[in-house]
């Protein structure tokens, strides 16, 4: 059967030659090649033809607008009716070219309706979003996870997929119309491009749900921003009903605790271990508060060494640090913590991990942070604001290591809704919605064809800063 190959020229003119070298070595006798460009520019179009009184055998060249560019490939392959295709590109910085199929059906199967979308930023959070699918699909909701960072900084989304073994969508398979989802469920509803797409799903009836997956500064009284955080969507899923007071009744909350505490809880109890060592949780990314950091870190570590703690530090993936990069773990940080006598920590969800690994902790604040999620900490942990209280709490910790079980269970319950029964935690939540929209239909065609006309008047998402314009829906 002759098979029609198509090179996906990226613009990029240096690269024409080799990748058509390619297509003469992996192609047989009657063999076709369609050579496509996403720019149409003219000097484009002068060289692409240039090509055809070569030693290869091209039915077409084509140009098609700037979108996504599988968006562009896919909908051109399919208006032509072409068959058999495989694509041929060269990746950007790599020597040697792929060769890879192109699923292109003639006639558009029926779209796959989804009836929650989740759309993750980073690792943790497509670990969430992998829980949830698999709880939800058990109880019979249809869900997926949404892959965003070919527009966005990918903070281990692909790799976590990867290693989990689950499907990833892209936003060209909704723009394109092969996957229908009836409802979007995010865990940052502030970054450009999945604020867009909120905006475009409100727009049209397809639902937007939120989840606050750990602590939040929404105020941002710490990050020097203006993100109006969880202000986009309708319905929000917040951990406990401290967060309440951060939201006014224009959006529909609920208390649904944090989904990755719940695994915690099944971990078999670890006794601590015989001699004094503290994890010291080294958080200072994303700019915030990052020129704190290295006095933050070397005040720890010299409280420590003075009371005879040994100091074991578990960094954030984004945090760029360089300071005692020598007493790091390679542990992952619910290990170290359990392998540890204390954790010593600024504004982070590894308060509440902690807590429910049964370690003690100390919240280390020398540098004044405003946000007030830590300042009451109801007997659960204690608080240095210096060097001095630091060494003093660890000292406290040599004759009473553990808080009391019920200020512990007090704080985790008003913080992140600890104790609830299985119909108050994330996926029955998120049942419930589906259940309470059964029957209603979007305008999913509408939806899509904003996302394409978005990505075509933004050039593939590349230039943001139109985007930066769209306010947060619940914004006061």
């Amino acid at each position: 059967m002759e098979t029609t190959f198509v090179a996906l020229l990226q613009s990029d003119h240096r690269n024409y030659p080799s990748i058509l070298d390619l297509f003469l070595e992996n192609s047989e006798p009657g063999d076709e090649l369609i050579l496509t460009d996403c720019s149409a520019s003219a000097d484009s179009n002068k060289k692409l033809r240039a090509y055809q009184l070569g030693p290869y055998n091209i039915r077409s060249v084509l140009h098609f607008e700037p979108v996504s560019e599988k968006v562009g490939l896919r909908t051109a392959l399919r208006a032509r009716q072409f068959e058999n295709v495989r694509m041929i590109s060269r990746p950007e910085g790599q020597i040697e070219g792929k060769i890879e199929t192109v699923v292109l059906p003639n006639v558009r199967s029926t779209p796959k309706e989804i009836d929650l979308l989740f759309v993750p930023h980073n690792k943790y959070h497509t670990h969430t979003s992998s829980m949830l699918v698999s709880k939800l699909a058990e109880l019979g909701v249809r869900a997926g996870i949404l892959n965003i960072t070919q527009h966005i900084k990918d903070e281990g989304v692909d790799e976590t997929a990867s290693e989990l073994g689950i499907e990833l969508y892209r936003l060209e398979d909704v723009i394109d119309g092969d996957i229908m989802p009836r409802g979007l469920v995010v865990f940052n509803d502030w970054e450009v491009v999945s604020r867009t797409v909120l905006a475009s799903a409100q727009a049209h009836g397809v639902k937007t749900i939120a989840i606050v997956e750990g602590i939040q500064d929404y105020d941002d009284v710490d990050t020097g921003r203006e993100r109006h955080a969880y202000k986009m969507c309708k319905k929000v899923i917040l951990p406990g009903a401290f967060d309440q007071r951060y939201f006014t009744d224009r959006q529909e909350t609920v208390f649904g605790g944090i989904p990755r505490l719940h695994g915690l809880v099944e971990r078999p109890d670890r006794a601590p271990p015989s001699e004094k060592a503290a994890a010291i949780n080294v958080n200072f990314t994303y700019g915030v508060l990052e020129h704190k950091r290295d006095e933050w870190l070397q005040g720890v570590v010299t409280a420590c060494d003075e009371v005879g703690f040994t100091p074991i530090i578990t960094r954030h993936p984004a945090d760029r640090g360089k300071q005692f990069r020598e007493l790091e773990s390679e542990k992952a940080a619910y290990d170290l913590i359990e392998d540890s006598s204390v954790l010593i920590t600024r504004f982070s969800t590894l308060v509440l991990e902690a807590l429910v690994l049964n370690r003690p902790v100390i919240y280390y604040n020398p540098h004044c942070e405003k946000v007030d999620k830590f300042l009451e900490p109801m007997g659960a942990y204690q608080i240095a604001n210096s060097i001095d209280e630091l060494k003093i709490a660890l000292g406290r910790l040599l004759e009473d290591p553990l808080p009391p079980e019920d200020s512990k269970i007090a704080f985790l319950k008003e913080h992140a809704h600890f104790g609830q029964s299985d119909h108050e935690t994330v996926p029955y939540i998120l049942c419930g919605f589906v259940d309470s929209w059964r029957g209603e239909n979007p305008e999913f065609d509408a939806f899509r064809e904003t996302l394409r006309k978005i990505d075509v008047s933004t050039r593939c998402y590349s230039n943001q800063l139109p985007l930066k314009r769209i306010s947060a829906r619940y914004a006061s």
